[in-house]
């Protein structure tokens, strides 16, 4: 099994963050971003070894890992107008519990995704993050990094591999409730021969009775 070894960028664990909300502004386009006033973020970067997980498929799924590569062959790729849109969000969506992504090109060679096991996160590895926008606010999470986590990805990863992968559950309990999750570079020397990434992925709230 092939494990590389590279980069992340991580949220840096600051004493004030005890204190102050990590947030982060994304400005109208008339305004000129100003790092002092519309970020309190800082991150930095961390070596991870990131394994490739093509033999080990049946380890990881959605319920225990917060992740899962599915064999699903799309009717539709080549996604151009809104009812092309609505017509591969009702294919995915048979099959889609958060978020379903995949790559449109036959092949992932460059910024394939990387996925962190949950069961390899700590509660005091996230941060939860102030999104604010011109016409909304959110929240997202951040990751601290620690050495216990454990990366993975899938070598060579076609466009009939998606992933599902858990973004937040709210529901308490030993199962995943999310899934940190980056792009990252490989080593693969000459990259002037190697397609840009193109993917796409649906997203999609599942909402269940408190038992």
């Amino acid at each position: 099994m092939a494990v590389i070894e590279t980069k992340l960028k991580f949220l840096t664990r600051l004493d004030r963050y005890a204190t102050e909300k990590p947030f982060f502004v994304t400005t109208a386009p008339k305004v000129v971003f100003d790092p002092a006033k519309h970020t309190n973020l800082e991150h930095e970067l961390k070596t991870v070894h990131i394994q490739d997980i093509r033999d080990r498929l049946a380890e990881f799924d959605v319920e225990r890992s917060g992740f899962q590569i599915l064999n699903h062959i799309p009717k539709l790729l080549n996604i151009q107008t809104p009812d092309d849109v609505a017509t591969y969000k009702q294919e995915t969506q048979t099959v889609l519990q958060r978020l379903f992504w995949r790559s449109v090109l036959p092949v992932v060679q460059d910024a394939p995704l990387a996925v962190c096991d949950f069961r390899t996160t700590e509660p005091s590895d996230l941060a939860a993050v102030d999104r604010i926008r011109p016409d909304r606010s959110g929240e997202i999470f951040h990751l601290h990094f620690n050495e216990k986590h454990k990366w993975y990805y899938l070598n060579s990863m076609t466009n009939e591999e998606p992933i599902i992968f858990v973004t937040y559950d709210s529901a308490a309990g030993e199962h995943a409730r999310l899934c940190p999750h980056t792009a990252f570079e490989p080593p693969l020397g000459d990259r002037n021969d190697i397609p840009i990434r193109h993917s796409v992925e649906t997203r999609s709230i599942v909402i269940t009775p408190m038992i």
